[in-house]
């Protein structure tokens, strides 16, 4: 490895201090918070790049109806510390209603308060992309102590690549807290890239594909099933039986079940 000199992430340095503070009970705390009384750390709990799309949508929301679902705030030593809602709160401020947000209380360690602001951003709303998916598994292993499977859960990563991070963790020693991003680590431990064509580099392109088509379509693909065969159908032209047969390879036991089930009841 190279001599260079290398800095602690900001990240890492912020966690080191949160977890120094006690946690603090939601007993007797409003439900409603201005803005001014929202700590924001985001390079610790947000997980996701901002879109500026999903925040001009919500402030029309909130310039319509007046609020959106309650953020989530983590009370620790004399701080409320936003854990999710980060596009919610940069709604707010865009629709110039700062007041009087809702807020839910979470109750835990700073390591407990990391995870749950993964676990917050996994289920469908705005969905992250792989590389952000990797890059807070990453930071889950460099910055607490979690077990893989809980990486696993919070992150929405696999495991084969929850396990290499956790090689390179160990190649890197001390300096793994230097390196902000899962590429950054990588590249730094000389760790190659995935063989082209083993099951993890066809789990990390297919994801790739998958980002970019949410990106490029949305839900329009999902919610019209019709439209998007036969899209695929001019897309693949003759190698759509190829495709056909790759679909049924990768279907579970119970896909097909319904497949088939949905196919008698169509006649």
């Amino acid at each position: 490895m190279s001599k260079k000199r290398f800095q602690i992430t900001g990240a890492a340095l912020a966690m080191r201090e949160l977890q120094k503070l006690p946690p603090q009970s939601s007993a007797g705390k409003p439900d409603v918070l201005p803005f001014a009384a929202i700590t924001i750390h985001d390079a610790v709990f947000q997980p996701r790049a901002m879109s500026e799309h999903h925040v001009h949508g919500l402030s029309k929301i909130i310039k319509n109806q007046g609020e959106v679902a309650p953020v989530v705030v983590w009370p620790v030593g004399d701080k409320l510390i936003l854990l999710d809602g980060h596009h919610r709160i940069e709604a707010y401020k865009k629709a110039a209603k700062t007041n009087a947000i809702p807020v839910e209380y979470f109750e835990g360690t700073a390591d407990e308060a990391l995870a749950k602001s993964g676990e917050c951003n996994t289920p469908l709303k705005l969905p992250m992309t792989t590389e952000e998916r990797q890059d807070f598994a990453w930071r889950m292993e460099t910055l607490g102590d979690y077990s893989l499977a809980e990486i696993v859960l919070k992150s929405g990563a696999s495991k084969a690549q929850v396990a290499r991070m956790r090689a390179v963790k160990r190649k890197l020693g001390d300096l793994a807290q230097c390196f902000g991003t899962w590429r950054a680590a990588r590249k730094h431990a000389e760790e190659p890239e995935e063989e082209r064509g083993s099951e993890e580099w066809k789990e990390r392109q297919a994801e790739a594909y998958a980002d970019k088509l949410a990106k490029a379509f949305g839900n329009k693909l999902s919610t019209n099933p019709e439209l998007a065969a036969m899209a695929l159908d001019i897309y693949f032209g003759r190698k759509l039986p190829d495709l056909h047969h790759q679909i049924g390879e990768i279907m579970s036991e119970a896909e097909h079940e319904q497949s088939a089930e949905e196919s008698e009841d169509a006649f």
